[in-house]
């Protein structure tokens, strides 16, 4: 069984073993589907998760751009002036007027949400935004693969399942340290992996600050160091 590549049908299979009642009682159609459904809204809400985080550049009309379909939440918003794909300088949610913008968000019960970015200022490059993705939900037929590990979602699924049910005692605090431990080893193995330790200084707009590095006698040694200077590079 693959850690990273299950299905919906075995994580069904297993969550109704467990479960022990009719799938298809009750005001829900599918208490499986409900509640593998619910235990992987609970786990992208938890936290942006780095693999679900995407760019798009913005096109704007009247400082304003309609944001993608599967738009999620913001990660930041920038632009790269020199074409290296990194930032070099950031906007912010009411930030000032160079480097401000608006969230906006024009909900109707009939159809939803419908995200917007106005900035105060015409960008002098092409804004990018960067953000975390939407999940679909299971549609329950098919061959469907979970984006998180199974025993993840079965775990978070009982977890959810004991809370409706307001359970306490020992089968509640062993389900919720089972999904503890699941949900520890998941990001342990996806989530900041492999990162740059070193720091390095930017100023208020996101540009990289440059600093002298100077001798222990207290002179110059004639290079600019570009990163903090309590992190040794070795």
């Amino acid at each position: 069984m693959p850690y990273i590549n299950d299905t919906y049908a075995n994580i069904k299979n297993r969550l109704l073993d467990w479960l022990q009642v009719d799938d298809t009682g009750g005001n829900v159609s599918s208490v499986s589907l409900d509640l593998i459904n619910r235990a992987q809204a609970w786990l992208w809400g938890y936290r942006a998760w780095a693999y679900f985080i995407t760019t798009s550049s913005l096109t704007l009309t009247n400082k304003a751009v309609a944001l993608p379909a599967d738009f999620g939440r913001i990660v930041r918003v920038w632009h790269d002036s020199d074409s290296d794909g990194k930032p070099d300088f950031f906007y912010h949610h009411k930030g000032d007027v160079a480097r401000g913008y608006e969230l906006r968000d024009a909900f109707l019960k009939a159809s939803g949400h419908a995200w917007t970015i106005t900035f105060y200022s015409n960008p002098t490059y092409t804004p990018k935004l960067e953000y975390m993705k939407l999940l679909p939900d299971f549609a329950g037929s098919g061959t469907e693969y979970s984006y998180f590990p199974g025993e993840l979602i079965l775990r978070t699924a009982q977890m959810l399942h004991y809370g409706d049910a307001e359970m306490v005692g020992n089968e509640y605090s062993i389900v919720k340290d089972l999904q503890a431990q699941a949900l520890r080893d998941y990001e342990q193995s996806h989530q900041y992996v492999n990162e740059d330790s070193i720091m390095p200084i930017n100023d208020d707009q996101g540009q990289r600050v440059e600093i002298d590095s100077f001798a222990m006698d207290g002179s110059t040694d004639g290079y600019t160091n570009n990163y903090d200077p309590s992190y040794d590079r070795g």
